[in-house]
């Protein structure tokens, strides 16, 4: 099976293989990809990639972390 692929269990239902959150329509699914402003000549880090998309799960897009949908000017402002 493939990797991330679904299967059937055996009663030949199709089954979710495990790896997914559970999302319900009141529930959007947390972000998974996080941006923020770098100044020149600065590459980020994998940890400090990771702790901006901690930052943007727990408090939401700010001019800390945001995303694709929610951006902010190098100064901080919301963009619109």
């Amino acid at each position: 099976m493939p990797v991330g692929g679904r299967g059937l269990d055996r009663s030949g239902r199709a089954s979710s293989g495990g790896w997914a959150p559970t999302v319900t329509p009141s529930s959007p699914p947390p972000p998974s990809t996080a941006r923020w402003w770098v100044a020149d000549g600065r590459r980020p880090t994998v940890d400090q990639a990771l702790a901006r998309l901690g930052f943007l799960r727990d408090h939401g897009p700010s001019p800390q972390a945001f995303s694709l949908l929610r951006r902010f000017t190098v100064d901080g402002r919301r963009a619109r």
